[in-house]
């Protein structure tokens, strides 16, 4: 086996791992935006939680406005996450 060979041998192993690591980069990609849009979609809740409270008071209010406590502590929680992974 020639030198050319082994480099181009080399050449082709480290061809093979990047494109390997691409496939995985883009799956990283697609679970990450699938993550953004459920932590979204909860972010929309806690606003028309919030919406309702502006209706209520008492008991009622005080329920509503831990709800919404709770799903933003949540979903600052998952932004954070994202946040770090990318």
């Amino acid at each position: 086996m020639t030198e050319q060979t082994k480099l181009q041998e080399s050449y082709d192993k480290l061809r093979q791992f990047r494109d390997e690591l691409k496939v995985q980069l883009n799956l990283g990609k697609m679970e990450v935006k699938e993550r953004w849009e459920d932590a979204e979609e909860d972010l929309e809740k806690v606003q028309a939680r919030m919406k309702k409270l502006a209706d209520r008071s008492g008991e009622e209010a005080e329920r509503l406005r831990g709800e919404a406590r709770e799903m933003m502590d949540d979903v600052r929680k998952r932004f954070e996450k994202l946040r770090k992974q990318t």
